[in-house]
C-alpha cells in the first residue's frame, strides 16, 4: 500500500467525519509519519477506525498519537495493532486518547504485541474522563505481567461498559490494581473479563473485592478463571462468593462466571 499517497489524500478531506483505514497485512510498513500528517488535518473527524494488523515491520507509532491530539471532536476510536511484534510508542496514542474531550468509545487491540511487558506507561497516560465504553485486547501478549486502568475510578464517572481480554497472557500475575479500580466504577453496567491461558494468576481476592462493589452492574462475564490449573482453592472459593454476592445484590443482573 502507498501509505504516503493515502496521507496526501487525507489532507484534502478536512471536512471528513468518518474514516476507515485498513492497512492489515502490510508486512513491509515500517513507519506511519506520512499517514499521521494526513490524519492531523481531519479536525472534523468523529469516528476513526485504523487497522495495522500483522504489520510485522511496524515500529514507532508515536506520530499517530500526535495526530490524534488534533481530533478534538472525535467520539469513537477503534485502532488495532494485532501481531505488531515490533510496536513501540503506544503510550503516545493512549496519552492522546486521554486528552480527547468528546471521546466516548475506545477500542484497542494489542493482541500479539509480544514486546509489551507492562502497562504502567499506558496507565499513566490515562483514559478519557467522559469515556462510556472501553474495550482492550491483550491476547497473546506473553510478557505482560500486570494491568491498571490508569485513573482513579472516581475520575471515570461515565464508564458504563468495560471489556478486557487477557487470553494467553501467560505471565500475567497481578490483578491488585484492577480490582481496586473496578470497585469505584459506580456507573459500570456491563463488564467482561477474559483470562483463558493465564497460568501465572494465583490470587484473585482483590479482583473479587472490587466486583462486589459494582452496584449498577447488570451484565458480568468473567470467563475461564475456574479453568486455570494453578488457581488455589481459596481463590476459587473467593471468586464463587463474589459471583454469589453479585447475584444477590443485583437480582436483575446477568452473571456468567466460569
Amino acid at each position: 500500500a502507498d501509505v504516503a499517497a493515502v496521507g496526501r489524500g487525507l489532507r484534502r478531506l478536512a471536512g471528513l467525519q468518518r474514516l476507515y483505514v485498513n492497512l492489515g497485512g502490510c508486512v513491509n510498513l515500517a513507519e506511519v509519519g506520512a499517514l499521521a500528517e494526513g490524519l492531523r488535518c481531519l479536525e472534523a473527524l468523529e469516528s476513526l477506525y485504523l487497522s495495522f494488523r500483522r504489520c510485522t515491520s511496524l515500529g514507532d507509532v508515536t506520530p499517530i498519537g500526535h495526530a490524534l491530539e488534533r481530533l478534538l471532536v472525535l467520539r469513537k476510536l477503534n485502532i488495532s495493532f494485532k501481531d505488531c511484534t515490533l510496536l513501540t510508542g503506544i503510550e503516545a496514542i493512549c496519552r492522546a486518547a486521554g486528552r480527547l474531550p468528546a471521546l466516548g468509545e475506545l477500542t484497542m487491540d494489542l493482541s500479539g504485541c509480544t514486546g509489551l511487558s507492562s502497562v504502567a506507561a499506558l496507565a499513566g497516560a490515562g483514559v478519557p474522563l467522559g469515556l462510556e465504553d472501553l474495550t482492550v485486547y491483550f491476547n497473546g501478549s506473553t510478557a505482560l505481567t500486570d494491568f491498571s486502568l490508569g485513573r482513579a475510578a472516581a475520575e471515570l464517572p461515565s464508564l458504563r461498559a468495560l471489556t478486557l481480554s487477557f487470553t494467553n497472557c501467560g505471565a500475567l500475575a497481578c490483578l491488585t490494581a484492577l480490582g481496586e479500580e473496578l470497585g469505584g466504577l459506580a456507573a459500570l453496567r456491563d463488564l467482561s473479563l477474559y483470562f483463558y491461558g493465564c497460568g501465572a494468576l494465583e490470587d484473585v481476592a482483590d479482583l473479587c473485592g472490587g466486583l462486589v462493589q459494582l452496584a449498577a452492574l447488570r451484565s458480568l462475564s468473567l470467563l475461564t478463571l475456574f479453568g486455570l490449573p494453578d488457581l488455589p482453592a481459596p481463590a476459587a472459593a473467593s471468586l464463587r462468593a463474589a459471583a454469589s454476592a453479585l447475584e444477590a445484590a443485583c437480582s436483575d443482573a446477568n452473571v456468567l462466571v466460569r
